[in-house]
């Protein structure tokens, strides 16, 4: 799990990223991540560095077929899929908090207030403008009511799996579309199959090469992602 200190970062590499989503290549095949700051974030937290994830790079350069001239360039391309593909479950976790474990914690934390509360009106008033420059109970107990509340009004969020899984179907498009489909015509790379590219790449990304996520591959293209799509 991320640190709470860099939360704030994540929280703003989230944002850039829904500009861009999931990342952008140029046409001469240079990678355009959104900005220097979330490509920064992205290498210190996230991305694989030294000698992980060797094999699945090797694996997604097989995959990839780039030029010897190009090789490199596709290296550091799959690294920040990666990057990206790992980023995915802090990414749900920012997004969406809400769990079974949140919501007991929230549930403890309201009784805790309002018990808080309780022992606040039996103050004195003086006392009661000391304490409320010092914390303000009221907004926390208002906080924990409104979060409930929001909660009741949605479905729990998809698992951190499921979600991880369609990062790296999501990104895997984006290297298959341009390296193989682009670059060599292959159209048959990404299409809707268990054989081709697009799956085998978007496994790897994942980290297992046995898993089935033809399911998620049928929702990226559903989704009205891709333009021309139906």
């Amino acid at each position: 799990m991320i640190a709470k200190n860099e939360i704030p970062k994540l929280i703003e590499a989230v944002n850039i990223k829904d500009l861009y989503y999931p990342f952008s290549l140029v046409p001469d095949g240079h990678i355009d991540f959104f900005f220097t700051d979330e490509a920064f974030f992205a290498d210190q937290v996230f991305l694989p560095g030294g000698g992980r994830y060797q094999g699945a790079i090797q694996k997604a350069l097989h995959i990839l077929r780039p030029n010897p001239a190009e090789r490199a360039t596709c290296r550091t391309t799959i690294r920040h899929a990666i990057g990206t593909v790992n980023r995915a479950e802090e990414e749900q976790r920012i997004r969406s908090p809400r769990s079974k474990d949140s919501e007991r914690a929230v549930k403890r934390l309201a009784e805790a207030l309002n018990r808080a509360k309780v022992a606040y009106n039996d103050l004195p008033p003086l006392q009661q403008i000391h304490f409320d420059k010092a914390f303000d109970l009221q907004g926390a107990i208002e906080f924990c009511d409104d979060l409930t509340f929001e909660w009741k009004k949605v479905p729990m969020p998809q698992g951190r799996a499921s979600h991880r899984q369609q990062a790296a179907v999501d990104v895997a498009f984006k290297l298959t579309e341009y390296w193989l489909v682009k670059k060599l015509r292959l159209r048959e790379a990404i299409t809707l199959t268990r054989k081709n590219a697009w799956h085998q790449l978007s496994a790897i990304l994942f980290g297992d090469p046995k898993i089935d996520l033809l399911t998620h591959m049928t929702r990226y293209l559903r989704s009205g992602r891709k333009p021309g799509v139906k």
